[in-house]
């Protein structure tokens, strides 16, 4: 088997199913502090499956796994037969959508924000729309349709279709009937982040979005745990209608009301699997890990008949003293997120950090920085001596300039010489004066260029091995100090 082949592998259109092998996981920020021990889980194809546990339990790391973001420390993770790794990671994370807790919207048009879940989309029937996400004309149709989508078919068949495409992924995530009640509709402008929208309805609009592409596997990582019961139900619901379409769901839950109609519910603490079962069957268990969480969601609810919901899962993170929450270490490649509450860690894991902030950050004293240019001015030393060659003559032209004018004053004396002699001592010092403009020019060419390309080369090269580095750095050094990609990228 080729090289080339193995990497461009990529799974079928019907390929639904995630497994769990032995998987463990730690990140290199955190050595010797598994986030995943020995889990051995299965996700079947078009089941709905939601995954609970404290803080630092592991429920977002698994997540991050499914992404590709981080490869397992041991064990395989395996969709429908294939390993993970053996995949193509654009070919795999085109068969899956996220909806996160802190969905970033585009400063753009709703319309526009949805329609653009098409971008990665694998499947053939939506190749020939793709021209119209890269252009004016997806802003074109959100202006011309405001809150009806049908007025999309005067635009031609393709707009009609992807306008049919919006619509149906709005209403699979209960998005339509807000946004026809917006005075300009589907051209209502999100803002920066989602800013014009509630809460609720930006984790509707990025639903839409996910659910747009009709993707083969669903994953919701805390996607109500900032919501209001309201919105919570919404999303619930809307959850339900896109699983209902023998979908892969996994839903990462931080209120246990929101998963009770789960096919499975997966228990984790510590980074394992304690237990798995329907909602029922886990709360029958009267001293299992689910009733316990379930009960302490339901602290100082005076009605015991109250549905578990309201309080947040984290008001039970008593023990996470000595935890930390995964979501400090996933790659946020797909959106952005919000930063979780912060756990506390333990002060020898936050010393060892600081050490090695510490080392990168240096300061290196003049002489290695000298050393480092010299290095990698090594490769323009041609162009440097020709530049500093041509420098000379400029400068040394500037005392030819003033030779030749001493000499010029002297010989133009009337006193000591004749008109014939004055004359020619005139052509003469005119032509030294022509020729040496002529060698300046020619100088200042030679210098401006040498100097131009080299002092190029070396800042093509000094960006080039900054971003290496920034690359090279492990997470925690990304995230710490106030460090933003923002700034780091300005460099």
């Amino acid at each position: 088997m080729s090289w080339v082949f193995f990497f461009d592998r990529s799974p079928s259109v019907t390929a639904k199913s995630v497994s769990f092998n032995n998987v463990s996981f730690e990140y290199a920020s955190r050595t010797g502090q598994p986030v995943l021990q020995q889990v051995n889980l299965t996700f079947p194809a078009g089941k709905y499956t939601a995954i609970v546990g404290l803080s630092g339990s592991g429920k977002s790391t698994i997540a991050a796994l499914i992404a590709r973001l981080h490869d397992p420390t041991e064990g395989s993770i395996e969709l429908d037969g294939h390993n993970l790794r053996s995949l193509n990671v654009k070919s795999l994370r085109s068969f899956i959508s996220f909806v996160q807790q802190e969905p970033s919207l585009l400063d753009r048009s709703i319309l526009e924000n949805i329609a653009l879940g098409l971008i990665n989309s694998p499947k053939s029937v939506h190749q020939h729309l793709k021209p119209l996400l890269n252009s004016v004309d997806l802003t074109k149709m959100a202006a011309k349709c405001g809150k009806s989508l049908r007025a999309a078919a005067s635009l031609g068949p393709e707009y009609a279709e992807l306008a049919s495409l919006i619509l149906h992924a709005a209403e699979q995530a209960d998005a339509a009937s807000f946004v026809e009640h917006l005075e300009s509709g589907y051209a209502t402008p999100a803002g920066s982040g989602g800013s014009q929208l509630s809460g609720g309805q930006r984790q509707r609009i990025a639903l839409a979005r996910a659910l747009i592409r009709d993707p083969e596997i669903l994953v919701l990582d805390e996607a109500t745990a900032s919501l209001d019961s309201a919105s919570e139900k919404r999303i619930q619901l809307a959850v339900e209608r896109a699983a209902a379409e023998q979908r892969t769901i996994i839903s990462i839950a931080h209120r246990l009301s929101t998963i009770r109609n789960a096919d499975n519910i997966i228990v984790m603490q510590a980074g394992r699997v304690v237990e798995q079962g329907m909602y029922v069957e886990l709360m029958a268990k009267d001293d299992g890990e689910f009733a316990r969480m379930a009960n302490l969601q339901t602290l100082g609810s005076t009605n015991a008949g109250t549905s578990v919901s309201g309080d947040s899962l984290e008001t039970a993170t008593y023990e996470s003293d000595v935890e930390f929450n995964e979501k400090d270490d996933m790659l946020e490649s797909i959106t952005a997120v919000g930063d979780d509450t912060a756990v506390s860690l333990p002060r020898k894991t936050e010393s060892k950090d600081e050490t090695i902030d510490n080392e990168l950050d240096t300061v290196r004293p003049f002489c290695s920085v000298t050393k480092g240019l010299a290095a990698l001015l090594r490769p323009s030393l041609g162009w440097l001596v020709m530049a500093l060659i041509a420098a000379i003559f400029v400068g040394s032209t500037f005392s030819g300039a003033g030779i030749i004018f001493g000499f010029t004053v002297g010989a133009l004396n009337p006193c000591e010489s004749t008109v014939e002699r004055i004359l020619s001592m005139g052509r003469f010092f005119s032509g030294l004066y022509f020729m040496l403009a002529g060698v300046e020019l020619i100088a200042n060419f030679l210098a401006w260029w040498g100097f131009g390309v080299a002092g190029e080369k070396l800042l093509y090269n000094l960006r080039v091995l900054s971003f290496r580095s920034l690359l090279e750095q492990n997470i925690h050094w990304h995230r710490s100090e106030g460090r933003t990609p923002t700034s780091l990228l300005s460099i």
